[in-house]
């Protein structure tokens, strides 16, 4: 009977804890009309195949992105997640959150994808 009670209390104490709760996404940035003088309009085509369209400005970021897709798309993205916009043939994948779209050069109307990327 002792020897069970430690077999329990060892599976117990060797099981992974549980992931920390996800952090929830903050609430969507305001974003300009899709005819505003400057915004990039981004037609998103979704890790799930949806397609959304949203306008940002060249000085919206990454996580911006993010964060107006989640709120607006009807696909809800992971804050535990990592994802990625590529903006076609020829250039590479933008993984930073912190990258703005004019550093990306992405301006005017573009489509791009958004894909889930393993940390």
């Amino acid at each position: 009977e002792a020897a069970k009670a430690e077999a329990e209390a060892a599976a117990e104490a060797a099981a992974p804890e549980p992931p920390p709760p996800e952090e929830p996404w903050p609430p969507a940035p305001e974003l300009p009309d899709t005819s505003a003088a400057g915004a990039v309009v981004l037609r998103v085509r979704m890790p799930d195949g949806t397609c959304t369209t949203l306008a940002f400005t060249p000085e919206h970021t990454l996580r911006d992105v993010l964060c107006a897709l989640h709120h607006s798309s009807g696909t809800p993205l992971s804050t535990r997640r990592h994802y990625q916009l590529a903006a076609g043939m020829g250039s590479p994948p933008c993984k930073d959150p912190h990258a703005t779209l004019a550093a990306l050069g992405l301006s005017g109307r573009l489509a791009v994808n958004l894909s889930e990327v393993p940390a």
